[in-house]
């Protein structure tokens, strides 16, 4: 039984089971002192009784006293005016606090056929920093464009906004950034329109980039860093939240990355997002057009806080061949360490959103990836390429699989089309 210690508490225990008090409800409000009910018709002793159940406490002379101080809430009951149910809580906003309180699905069915007008947007997610998060994004870009032209781009967007650690590898490659992340969130709070405002910022954006090189050429994708200047990071004004709860705006930021990807010409949007059950980052996360990779270490409390990440991802996600399946990466793998017991943690919120038929789909959601202690602790962007290439090898190659798999056409394939395979690549191939 939960305890009541304040007016939130009692606010979430009626939320989470609203599915008992709607017909006879229309709208409920709690304040800190008090309950107030707009009740359908004339029922003010049957919802004492239902409100008594929820709750697990007697209401006397029309108060209940919590847990803590033995403090009051008053209850009011009122008639509603249109004595009819109301969509109290039914308009999925994708934010964490919201989602909480649907009881069948994160998501409208809409939304779930629907797709990108603009690229794709692929994001990484942790609940934990410290687990590989952007080591991860950083080697999924450097396999994506080795196996592509050279006109072949992408976005990367850092959107962690507390603690944005790419912007921070990324400064050594380009100090004057021309414009960020947060510039955006502020240019989207006050627009309606994500295509005209993609259009009106792309040559801002095509001013900032970051570089790498390897034995073959010189690479070079679009980069938004979180922030221009300090003040910018410290003082934010708009945040993702902000913007989804304005009118009809609840899908905007993952419809106008898409609309900025495809106006710069890039094949997809990366983008790298905070950790943590953050409203920050939920607009990305609950936008079923959207890739998620949730990143967890093995530690015990970063799969515990990817499962429980992954139950409102993945509630009301009928998992079907058409579905953009949220994946996990397992870093810092040992050699020879055994794995099942956090597979088996994990594939569990899977199993709950699959019918029979699909069950193979979840063959490759989970993977694990290779560790190594030279990957740890890297500084530069530069330092971090070159080291995926020699001792993280291992690490890279199993994420190169993934992209691989997932996003290489046939007609991208350079090295079907290149006769001058070198052996070292050859050796790798079969290892693999």
């Amino acid at each position: 039984m939960m305890k009541l210690f304040t007016w939130k508490d009692v606010e979430r225990c009626l939320y989470l089971n609203k599915d008992k008090w709607r017909k006879k409800i229309a709208e409920l409000e709690v304040y800190p002192n008090n309950i107030q009910i707009y009740a359908i018709g004339d029922s003010k002793e049957e919802i004492y009784t239902i409100i008594e159940d929820i709750l697990k406490r007697e209401i006397k002379e029309d108060e209940i006293i919590l847990d803590l101080s033995e403090q009051r809430m008053y209850i009011s009951i009122e008639q509603s005016e249109n004595n009819e149910v109301k969509n109290i809580n039914n308009r999925i906003v994708p934010l964490f606090r919201n989602i909480l309180y649907q009881t069948q699905s994160a998501y409208e069915q809409n939304m779930l056929s629907t797709k990108f007008d603009g690229v794709p947007v692929i994001a990484f997610h942790s609940y934990k920093g410290g687990v590989g998060r952007t080591l991860s994004l950083i080697s999924f870009v450097k396999a994506w464009t080795e196996k592509r032209d050279e006109d072949k781009t992408l976005l990367v967007i850092d959107a962690d906004v507390e603690a944005p650690g790419l912007s921070w590898i990324c400064d050594g490659v380009n100090n004057e950034q021309k414009f960020s992340y947060l510039d955006l969130l502020v240019l989207a709070q006050q627009s309606r329109d994500a295509k005209k405002l993609a259009e009106s910022v792309r040559e801002k954006i095509k001013l900032s980039t970051f570089s790498y090189e390897n034995d073959n050429r010189m690479y070079s994708q679009y980069f938004m860093p979180t922030y221009r200047y300090e003040e910018q990071l410290l003082d934010i004004y708009a945040s993702p939240q902000s913007i989804v709860q304005g009118y009809d705006k609840r899908y905007f930021m993952g419809e106008l990355l898409s609309y900025v990807g495809k106006v710069l010409g890039v094949e997809a949007v990366i983008v790298d997002l905070r950790a943590g059950i953050s409203d920050f980052s939920a607009p990305l996360l609950f936008d079923p057009r959207i890739k998620k990779y949730i990143v967890s270490s093995t530690s015990y409390q970063s799969c515990v806080g990817t499962d429980l990440l992954l139950r409102q991802l993945l509630k009301g996600l009928n998992i079907d061949k058409d579905t953009l399946i949220p994946e996990v990466l397992i870093t810092m793998v040992q050699k020879n360490e055994n794995t099942e017991d956090i597979h088996d943690i994990i594939r569990n919120s899977y199993e709950l959103n699959i019918s029979e038929n699909n069950q193979d789909l979840l063959d490759h959601v989970i993977y694990d990836l290779d560790y190594a202690s030279e990957l740890i602790r890297l500084e530069s962007l530069q330092q971090i390429m070159f080291t995926l290439d020699s001792a993280g090898r291992g690490f890279h190659d199993k994420i190169r699989n993934i992209v691989t798999k997932n996003y290489e056409s046939p007609l991208e394939n350079r090295e079907e089309n290149n006769p001058t395979i070198n052996r070292a690549d050859i050796i790798h191939r079969i290892h693999d």
